[in-house]
């Protein structure tokens, strides 16, 4: 008897301590979202190229650039030349918080 009661308190604290850390996480991913949506100034701004890398190219060919582009909170689309295996692993850190953050609401919810 004494240990069912210990392992419903354990899952009550448990339960609790989850909720609190799914709560956590879903403001931090709306805290990353506003902050990936907020425009800087530009020093290497290709939006007027959009995708084409024409504006990226390196003099000294030392690295790929990727022309790589966010929409701002009002809209506007905003464009700035990035190293290439910056753009990827960016891209992938997002599709990986995207997926995690979906299995984790998908379980709670």
């Amino acid at each position: 008897m004494k240990v069912l009661v210990i392992i419903a308190l354990c899952l009550v604290a448990f339960q609790s301590a989850l909720s609190k850390k799914i709560e956590n996480f879903e403001s931090y991913i709306e805290d990353l979202k506003s902050e990936a949506r907020e425009c800087i100034p530009l020093y290497n701004d290709c939006t007027a190229f959009k995708y084409n890398n024409n504006c990226c190219k390196d003099p000294e060919k030392k690295y790929q650039y990727k022309c790589s582009c966010i929409v701002c909170k009002e809209g506007k689309e905003q464009c700035t030349c990035q190293r290439k295996e910056t753009v990827e692993s960016m891209m992938k850190c997002v599709r990986f918080v995207k997926k995690v953050g979906e299995k984790v609401i998908e379980k709670v919810g």
